[in-house]
């Protein structure tokens, strides 16, 4: 799994994970041309999903860490605008509890970073899910941007049993 560090992306004793399609657990969907998988390893530029539904996708971060910001970018014309993010170490049905960020409108025609704190929560598992995009609620989505870049990655630091859930300041508006 590829979680190393890197001196650009590292923040103190947290870094950005740079998520990839090995970490991809599960997901809702998407079309041939716009595959996950492929928009998450910088194959194609965007995830497409034209089925009008609620969106979502699970990572596997292959270990527990403590999860502190997301970062995301889109620029389409059906971008995600209702977004919640949860964390886990228990993928199961029931494991996800309450999200640790919901975000009104704040990704949408961001061709750059845009970063968010979030409830700091220890999981291995992190799920994104999208309930509205610009076209509507349950609605095609096209996330990403139209470059071959990453569009969506997760902020982490060493998990520690001596860690306390708090709100993390990382990446505060």
């Amino acid at each position: 799994m590829k979680n190393s560090k890197s001196s650009v992306s590292s923040i103190g004793d947290r870094w950005w994970f740079n998520i990839d399609s090995t970490h991809l657990s599960s997901f809702c969907g998407s079309d041939e041309g716009g595959r996950l998988d492929d928009a998450l390893s910088g194959e194609v530029p965007f995830w497409v999903h034209s089925l009008p539904k609620q969106h979502w996708m699970v990572l596997d971060l292959g270990n527990s860490y403590n999860i502190h910001a997301i970062r995301c970018r889109s620029k389409s014309y059906k971008d995600p605008v209702d977004v919640q993010f949860y964390v886990t170490d228990d993928n199961s049905p029931d494991g996800w509890g309450d999200p640790v960020g919901s975000w009104w409108n704040e990704f949408a025609g961001a061709m750059d970073w845009v970063e968010r704190s979030v409830t700091q929560k220890i999981g291995r598992y992190i799920k994104l899910v999208i309930n509205k995009t610009t076209a509507g609620p349950n609605s095609a989505m096209i996330f990403g941007v139209a470059e071959n870049i990453p569009f969506f990655d997760v902020c982490v630091s060493k998990y520690s049993s001596s860690s306390e859930s708090s709100s993390s300041d990382a990446f505060k508006k």
